[in-house]
């Protein structure tokens, strides 16, 4: 064989191992990519943060140089954090909000179940099912309670709530619902609830034990315990989680403002009626980071970055988000997002939602800002949540891709009207 073919062998056989070597790298630091098809029909691929932009997020704890300039942006997860999360990098997600069918993946969740992985509960952008229940994850001080009473009282829906509204019916041996106020003489409707606690562990094992998720009796579920309340759901059952998030240092100081006469209410002491709130800021007495060790279980234990990160990618993944600072834009996109329409008497049902959505938690003095002494060390007793706040701020800005499309005022369009029929049909 000449000499030139034995050199150009050569260099064949060099460039085939080169490729081979690119190649096997290349799939053990594959990405997961979800492509998104929105109602326009173009198509978006969005990296886990959701960001509306051509991104990959890359699973490995440095970014190559050569990768930087094309990646807008980047979640970086540590061998460790992978290993956490149990995250699996190798399927594709096809996801159109305009199609029934469930998304096709080419890979399984995990045989073992880290409680943070909520696999009860779907995906954020994972399409809608008949048998989905919404969620209301209960917040303190950030005004999920008016949420979950709009749902209630206004779209008149079934709900699985605390005892309070269902006290002494809690010995039944089955899902039962419950009428409770509301003047028929009137034409007023009574508002529904089951007969379950979904506010405390006892009660979540209770419902888990009476099948409150298969039961077909509930529209949707108000908890605190949303970790806890993963048990209720199978995969033909699933919850969907929403909330409704406030600035921590504004959720910081109405918690305040509220101990200072809630005798009832756990973290109350007398010194608090006393106390300016530049006082109660430096005492050791204000709730440190509450989101985020609620999100990552570490009741008591010292925070880390990684800890913040766990949180935000729970969030994520699994949370719709609302704003308390744009609590109309919030309703709106719950009731687009979970399609509630009014069935009663749709004029009236506006009223009550307007009211409600009125008495949601405000600031009547002025604000804290930055500089502030009080603000300044609120925000930093609870710097890792004001990271995640700052992250949710981004996401609702985001998230407004699973709504696109579809018209404000969602709850109106071909409303049912049960109660203008004669003689009214509810």
């Amino acid at each position: 064989m000449p000499i030139e073919s034995n050199k150009m062998w050569r260099r064949v056989m060099v460039c085939a191992a080169f490729a081979l070597v690119i190649a096997s790298t290349a799939i053990r630091n594959s990405s997961f990519v979800l492509t998104q098809k929105f109602p326009q029909t173009s198509t978006i691929r969005v990296d886990y943060q959701l960001q509306p932009v051509s991104v990959v997020a890359e699973y490995s704890s440095e970014v190559k140089p050569n990768q930087q300039q094309q990646l807008e942006s980047v979640m970086e997860y540590s061998p460790e954090m992978k290993k956490r999360l149990d995250l699996q990098p190798e399927g594709v997600v096809q996801y159109s909000p305009k199609v029934e069918t469930s998304p096709t993946m080419s890979y399984k969740p995990p045989p073992t179940r880290d409680p943070r992985d909520l696999l009860g509960y779907k995906d954020v952008w994972e399409p809608h099912d008949s048998s989905d229940l919404p969620v209301v994850w209960h917040i303190p001080k950030s005004g999920a309670l008016i949420i979950k009473d709009i749902m209630v009282t206004c779209h008149r829906m079934t709900m699985a709530s605390d005892a309070k509204v269902i006290e002494g019916l809690l010995e039944e041996n089955k899902i039962s619902v419950v009428r409770i106020g509301g003047d028929a003489a009137k034409g007023e409707v009574a508002s529904r609830f089951v007969n379950v606690d979904t506010t405390t562990s006892t009660g979540l094992k209770r419902a888990k034990a009476l099948g409150l998720a298969q039961s077909g009796k509930v529209d949707a579920i108000y908890t605190p315990l949303i970790f806890e309340a993963d048990i209720l759901f199978d995969p033909e059952h699933q919850g969907r989680l929403f909330s409704i998030f406030r600035h921590p240092v504004e959720r910081a100081k109405s918690m305040f403002k509220y101990l200072q006469y809630a005798h009832w209410a756990p973290g109350y002491t007398p010194k608090l009626a006393s106390m300016s709130l530049e006082d109660y800021a430096e005492s050791g007495l204000p709730e440190n980071n509450v989101l985020t060790r609620t999100l990552v279980n570490k009741t008591t234990a010292d925070l880390s970055d990684g800890d913040v990160q766990v949180a935000m990618d729970i969030i994520r993944r699994k949370i719709l988000i609302g704003l308390l600072s744009k609590k109309e834009e919030s309703m709106e996109r719950f009731e687009k997002y979970f399609g509630w329409k009014y069935s009663i008497h749709p004029n009236n049902q506006e009223k009550c939602r307007k009211r409600m959505l009125a008495t949601m938690p405000a600031d009547l003095e002025e604000p804290l800002k930055p500089g502030m002494s009080a603000y300044d060390m609120l925000a930093s007793v609870n710097h890792y949540d004001m990271q995640l706040y700052e992250y949710v701020e981004t996401l609702f800005v985001e998230q407004a891709a699973f709504v696109d499309g579809i018209p404000d005022g969602f709850r109106m369009n071909d409303a049912a009207c049960c109660k203008c029929q004669t003689p009214p049909s509810c």
